[in-house]
């Protein structure tokens, strides 16, 4: 009976260690026009030199926008230099 009592506790201790855990999921949403982000926002941009620049929305409006790049500080960009602007979204999901 106490071998039982040891095993179910194991599998039951073993089950809950698996499930403590959570992971982080980055999804991104393609910015078409000026009026779909906000200062703010997290963004990935790339460029139509392939330059590749993560960081946070200062400013955006019909010219560009303004960018505070980690490491590097602000950056202006107009939109004829870039290619691709996205929206970065994070969620956390419990296992």
């Amino acid at each position: 009976m106490i071998r039982w009592v040891k095993i179910l506790s194991l599998v039951f201790l073993c089950g809950l260690a698996g499930c403590g855990g959570t992971s982080t999921y980055t999804s991104y949403q393609v910015v078409h026009s000026p009026d779909q982000a906000q200062p703010g926002e997290d963004i990935r941009l790339v460029s139509r030199k392939d330059t590749v620049v993560y960081g946070k929305l200062l400013e955006i409006d019909q010219a560009g926008l303004k960018v505070v790049v980690e490491g590097e500080g602000k950056k202006t960009f107009l939109w004829e230099e870039i290619r691709v602007l996205e929206k970065v979204e994070k969620a956390s999901a419990r296992k």
